[in-house]
């Protein structure tokens, strides 16, 4: 169960759908947090935080202990890294703390700091990485794939495998729609056929590896012959928004529904609009 207790952020990426809102201190109160937790906690054993960036919440450390105190098996945290240093993080797992999920972007300062927009420093992320593998922690490393880092996708998670220990590896398509198409869709996929080398070498690299490995809001034409990597098929349901469910059910064409993008949106399968358009 993922819960999200703030929208404050020190990055700007790219592909954020909140950028509007991430200079804002809006911290969800400890209080209401706490009774948040306790409803979770009557279904779910496990509770992942996210934001923004979670760890800067001022009450993280209360709200990890309270977590262990209601007895969550698994106790995640979502971020950028940025403020995970060695005191906060041992002071986290003291409290509960069983994972640490962290965004990686590229190897390449030129593109990571393109993506991250003024956020943190490609030198300081690894550090924080480095932090996080030593410590007690299981650790997954999330990667926003696009035109800018899809060439060296293979060599980076390489790179990361051999120097980091690193459980699981989660990659996460760009939305094509909404506010960062709008303002950066030069970044988002548009035709996949013409980065298929790149993708394929991805795959075949991935193959290599004894690492779990997800994909998260991919269409199927991403996957070419390499379907067994698409197996979420079953509750993409689940990865649509209530925003998505208000774009797609609708009487007139969607917002969303321009330039051709349907062939590269991960939710086709579950859309009438695509159904209709590529049927005729």
């Amino acid at each position: 169960m993922d819960l999200r207790i703030t929208n404050t952020c020190n990055n700007n990426c790219l592909y954020c759908l909140e950028q509007d809102l991430r200079n804002k201190e809006n911290f969800i109160a400890f209080k209401k947090i706490k009774q948040k937790l306790e409803n979770i906690r009557e279904e779910n054993s496990v509770i992942s935080f996210y934001g923004g960036n979670s760890l800067l919440h001022p009450d993280i450390i209360d709200i990890i202990s309270y977590c262990k105190h209601l007895k969550f098996v698994s106790i995640s945290i979502l971020t950028n890294s940025y403020h995970s240093n060695p005191q906060l993080l041992g002071n986290l797992i003291k409290s509960g703390l069983t994972g640490i999920s962290i965004y990686f972007h590229s190897s390449d300062r030129r593109v990571h700091d393109t993506i991250v927009n003024d956020g943190i420093s490609l030198k300081q992320l690894y550090e924080n990485i480095t932090t996080c593998s030593e410590r007690a922690l299981y650790l997954k490393i999330i990667i926003h794939v696009n035109k800018l880092n899809i060439s060296a996708l293979s060599r980076d998670i390489l790179f990361l495998y051999k120097n980091y220990k690193i459980d699981t590896l989660e990659f996460v398509n760009y939305f094509p729609f909404d506010r960062p198409y709008q303002k950066y869709h030069t970044y988002l996929w548009y035709d996949i056929t013409d980065y298929r080398k790149h993708i394929n070498s991805l795959f075949e690299t991935i193959k290599l590896l004894w690492i779990e490995t997800r994909f998260f809001k991919f269409p199927q034409s991403f996957f070419s012959n390499y379907l067994e990597y698409y197996s979420y098929n079953y509750w993409i349901k689940q990865q649509i928004s209530q925003e998505d469910k208000q774009r797609i059910d609708t009487e007139h064409e969607p917002e969303c529904f321009i330039e051709d993008r349907c062939p590269h949106c991960f939710i086709q399968d579950n859309c009438p609009w695509y159904g209709e358009r590529y049927s005729r």
